[in-house]
């Protein structure tokens, strides 16, 4: 996930492959688009996720990797 003038963007890649990618709507601050971020991934697997979200160095990114999953 990484900031933009306008906005935040994210690309979610799944284990089997898939890829998703697309603005953040409706946030602002960083704990915003994360979480944001982690909705978008939790409806794609449909399976409730627990990230670990680490920051660029920029402070602009970051990336998030999922560390459990359980039944939605």
């Amino acid at each position: 996930m990484y900031r933009t003038a306008t906005a935040w963007r994210s690309s979610v890649l799944s284990a089997g492959g898939g890829l998703l990618c697309g603005a953040v709507p409706d946030v602002s601050t960083p704990a915003e688009a994360r979480a944001a971020c982690t909705r978008t991934a939790e409806a794609l697997t449909r399976l409730r996720l627990t990230v670990r979200w680490e920051a660029g160095a920029d402070g602009d990114s970051w990336t998030g990797t999922v560390t459990e999953t359980a039944p939605a």
